[in-house]
């Protein structure tokens, strides 16, 4: 009798432990905001006040292979969608990540392999009063006792597959000139003009060395041959500045079917077909079999 209470008392106490750490998990999912002292480990993120959005661990492009990024929730149907990667150069293996801000308020992301990345970049953080919010416009806000003028960027991904850095950054322009800008490679591309609101803006176009020009048209089919160039920090847009300097380059695609690395074909004969999708130079090819 007294083994059957003590099992039965065994059984009370696991389920109130069960319902006790299931609502404290709720409770830490439910927050927006990540303070001096508190930790956001694999399982567990920040959600903005209407649910929009969310701080989160995830593995949208390789199995164990960890990104830590702000992903879109109103379109779940369409799968992981991050609009923003904090480790893009730097993924974590396995579920050990911790998100935290540190006691000198930078906002820092570990793991148990050694992984050290300070996501709160610009100047030194100075205060331990740090909190870092996630607000329903998509924006992980980072808020200290000192306010501190930093400068922010966008960086595009190599592709939609490969989270790494890629062909342009978008930001302020840094000479003070009230301006938005693009740079590709570091090399300005286009320009807001001064900021008011609607300003359309000016892209950096160059004359064409190249007889039949720098169009390129996206087709289905295939070329008889291509040089390949496996660099896979280079994305299509890479791919087409290389093709255009080069006026015996009459077609470039991408080298994986994730995206990234070139191919550059100077041979004038396409075949048409469903193979792959790539892009030729206006008026230099000559296309065989029937069009799709």
């Amino acid at each position: 009798m007294a083994r059957m209470r003590r099992k039965e008392y065994f059984k009370v106490i696991l389920s109130c432990l069960v319902v006790f750490w299931f609502i404290c998990i709720q409770g830490l999912h439910a927050v927006d905001t990540l303070t001096v002292g508190q930790t956001m480990r694999d399982w567990e993120f920040l959600e903005s006040p209407n649910k929009l959005f969310r701080l989160l661990f995830s593995s949208p492009y390789v199995a164990n292979v960890r990104y830590l990024g702000i992903q879109y929730m109103n379109d779940r149907l369409a799968g992981i969608k991050f609009v923003w990667v904090a480790n893009i150069r730097i993924p974590l293996t396995g579920t050990s990540g911790i998100l935290n801000i540190t006691v000198d308020g930078n906002l820092v992301l570990t793991d148990s392999n050694g992984i050290f990345v300070t996501i709160s970049a610009g100047q030194p953080a100075i205060s331990n009063n740090t909190s870092a919010t996630l607000h329903d416009s998509g924006n992980l806000v980072l808020r200290s006792g000192e306010r501190q003028p930093q400068h922010r960027l966008l960086t595009s991904f190599v592709s939609q597959q490969v989270p790494t850095p890629g062909t342009f950054t978008f930001g302020v322009d840094p000479n003070n000139t009230k301006q938005l800008v693009i740079w590709q490679r570091g090399i300005l591309y286009w320009w807001s003009g001064i900021w008011n609101g609607s300003a359309a803006g000016c892209a950096v176009i160059e004359t064409s060395n190249c007889k039949s020009g720098d169009v390129f048209n996206q087709t289905p089919g295939q070329m008889n041959s291509w040089n390949f160039l496996y660099n896979f920090s280079l994305g299509i847009a890479d791919c087409k500045e290389i093709c255009s300097r080069n006026c015996s380059c009459n077609a470039y695609g991408s080298a994986s079917s994730n995206g990234s690395g070139c191919k550059f074909s100077d041979v004038q004969r396409l075949n048409f077909s469903e193979e792959e999708v790539f892009y030729i130079r206006n008026g230099r090819v000559e296309a065989t079999g029937k069009p799709y």
